[in-house]
């Protein structure tokens, strides 16, 4: 970067500062494929302690593909990294300084993305250490390295590796639930429905039955009733078919 264009960034109302020189010299002894924590790691830490909280001048959206295909000219630019918090942990540090002991590490799922993108911050309160779930991350980060670890299932992987201060986190909507309450709600006025008609028509039925057997003789009810549970659904049908019955056995009589 030249003089006059981090004079230019420097003037900015909430401007990134850029790497100083010998932040740049000892960021770019920076070795791919290896651990987390080497010298190339503190001057980006330090830097990112000096970033005006939730800036994001002069980052850039990321080609992850790029980035893993040449490491060493993206290192240490600026890029805007967004995705789905998946993971945070605290990760110690041999060297303390004012980034304190440890930096807190969050793993993004980024669109796109199969592997997860590991942001560290420079976090020495301990203040995002945070629930993981349904949480959406935006925050300007400066590229470091590719970090080999393994996943989940202990198979090994790389992982682009950024520095960063202070993201933004917040809650993440989740209209696919609404359809699936409005099913459930549909589902138990449509059980209220039929247990509410079952019982009026349940009501309806024996209440023909004892209708059309006042006045007779308790065997006589009694045959009724259990005529009945052969009548049909609908109360005017039932009432008709006891009449032909009825009839029936009058012709016979």
């Amino acid at each position: 970067m030249t003089i006059a264009a981090a004079l230019i960034l420097l003037l900015l109302p909430g401007a990134v500062p850029p790497l100083s020189d010998a932040q740049r010299a000892q960021l770019d002894d920076a070795v791919d494929r290896g651990y987390v924590d080497e010298p190339a790691l503190y001057p980006l830490l330090e830097n990112a302690l000096t970033w005006p909280a939730d800036d994001e001048v002069g980052a850039v959206v990321p080609d992850y593909k790029t980035i893993y295909q040449q490491p060493a000219t993206e290192r240490g630019k600026l890029f805007l990294i967004e995705g789905v918090l998946l993971r945070t942990r605290r990760l110690e540090l041999t060297q303390r300084g004012d980034w304190g002991d440890a930096v807190t590490e969050l793993a993004l799922k980024a669109p796109g993305q199969d592997e997860a993108v590991v942001v560290l911050l420079a976090d020495p309160q301990n203040r995002w250490s945070i629930n993981a779930r349904s949480q959406s991350v935006r925050v300007a980060a400066r590229f470091y390295k590719i970090w080999s670890d393994t996943d989940q299932h202990g198979q090994a992987t790389n992982y682009l590796l950024f520095i960063a201060h202070q993201p933004k986190i917040a809650a993440i909507d989740n209209p696919a639930a609404a359809p699936r309450n409005g099913i459930f709600i549909t589902l138990a006025i449509l059980t209220l429905l039929l247990f509410l008609w079952s019982y009026f028509r349940g009501k309806a039925r024996h209440g023909a039955v004892r209708t059309r057997t006042s006045g007779r003789s308790s065997q006589e009810t009694a045959e009724l009733l259990q005529e009945s549970e052969h009548l049909p659904a609908d109360p005017a049908d039932a009432l008709a078919e006891m009449d032909n019955r009825h009839q029936r056995d009058d012709a016979d009589n």
